[in-house]
C-alpha cells in the first residue's frame, strides 16, 4: 500500500509498520496523536515545558517498545496513553525527588532567614514558631518562609496533603492565640 502524507491507517497497519520501524508512519502517529497525549500529560504535570519534554520521552518509548504492544490486551491508543500516564507520574516523582533533595539539608528545613533580611511583618514570628510542635514548625517554615504549596510539602515530606493542611490550620490558630 503506497503511503502518502494524507494516508489513514487501520490500527493493525499502524502497528505493523511501526514494528518495521517505518519513520513515515511514526511521523503520522506523532502528528495524529501527540496533541491528545500532550493534553493528558499537561493535566497531570501542569507545566508546559516539562510536559513537552515528557511528550518527547513518551514517543521515544513508543518507538523503542512497540514490539511489546499486544493487540489482545487493548488498543494501540490505550497502550500509548498508559505509557504517557506512567511517564507523567515518573516526571512528577522526579520533580518531587528534586525538591526533597533541596529540602533535606539542615539549612533548608531548620533555618529561617537572618533577622536583617526579614520583612517587618515577620519580625517576632520566628519566636512564636518555636511554641509549635517540631512537625508543625517544619510545615510552617516550608509553606510561609520557603514558599512551597501544601501539595509540594506533602510530596517532600511523604505525608498526606490533608495532614499538611491540618497542621497549617492548627498552627495558624495557635499562632493567632499567641500573637493576640
Amino acid at each position: 500500500m503506497p503511503r502518502t502524507e494524507y494516508s489513514r491507517y487501520t490500527e493493525s497497519e499502524l502497528v505493523t509498520f511501526l514494528k518495521q520501524k517505518d519513520r513515515a508512519v511514526f511521523d503520522y502517529l506523532y502528528n495524529n496523536y501527540s496533541a491528545a497525549i500532550f493534553s493528558v500529560i499537561y493535566k497531570m504535570v501542569k507545566d508546559h515545558h516539562t510536559s513537552e519534554d515528557t511528550l518527547q520521552d513518551v514517543f521515544v518509548k513508543i518507538w523503542n517498545k512497540i514490539d511489546q504492544y499486544e493487540a489482545s490486551k487493548g488498543t494501540l491508543y490505550t497502550w500509548m496513553m498508559n505509557i504517557a500516564v506512567n511517564a507523567a507520574i515518573d516526571t512528577l516523582r522526579s520533580k518531587g525527588d528534586t525538591m526533597k533533595r533541596k529540602c533535606k539539608s539542615n539549612e533548608h528545613l531548620s533555618a529561617l532567614p537572618s533577622q536583617q533580611s526579614k520583612p517587618a511583618e515577620t519580625i517576632g514570628l520566628s519566636g512564636l514558631l518555636l511554641k509549635l510542635k517540631p512537625e508543625h514548625q517544619t510545615v510552617m517554615k516550608m509553606v510561609y518562609f520557603q514558599g512551597y504549596t501544601t501539595l509540594e510539602v506533602a510530596n517532600i515530606l511523604n505525608i498526606p496533603c490533608s495532614t499538611i493542611k491540618s497542621r497549617v490550620k492548627r498552627s495558624l490558630s495557635l499562632l493567632r492565640l499567641c500573637y493576640a
